[in-house]
């Protein structure tokens, strides 16, 4: 999986983590296009706009709800803080890009259990592209 500016049009800062699954790249495909589609219509964003601007690396409000709605444990996942001391709603979940795979990984096996996607060891395969743009900048 591949996260940052994959397409290579803006920062040009990538970082490729490779994965494996019980099935193959076209079902993995085919769940993240589903997820993305469940995402538009229940929550009104999919993953392309998840930290999807310079310099964000934080989840909305949202994004944050719908992902614990979907029973994500984001606290495996992101660094969370408080902006605010004195404010307890002002907590924040930020991603780095291992956060940002991990987060595509739990929504893929949520979207479609049998794929049992998973961190994985180095070789050449096919790059599933997932946004991020927002988690590198200079």
């Amino acid at each position: 999986m591949t996260a940052g500016d994959w397409s290579n049009d803006g920062h040009g800062q990538t970082e490729t983590q490779l994965v494996h699954t019980d099935l193959t790249y076209a079902d993995v495909e085919t769940a993240f296009a589903a997820l993305n589609t469940m995402l538009k219509s229940k929550y009104k964003f999919t993953m392309k706009d998840v930290c999807c601007n310079y310099e964000d690396n934080k989840l909305t409000d949202e994004q944050r709800d719908a992902f614990i709605e979907m029973g994500i444990d984001l606290t495996q996942l992101c660094e969370i803080y408080d902006e605010d001391d004195e404010n307890e709603d002002d907590i924040v979940y930020a991603l780095d890009s291992t956060g940002f795979v991990d987060l595509a990984i739990a929504l893929l096996n949520f979207q479609n259990p049998l794929l049992n996607v998973r961190q994985g060891k180095a070789s050449k395969r096919k790059q599933l592209n997932i946004g991020g743009y927002g988690l590198f900048w200079l």
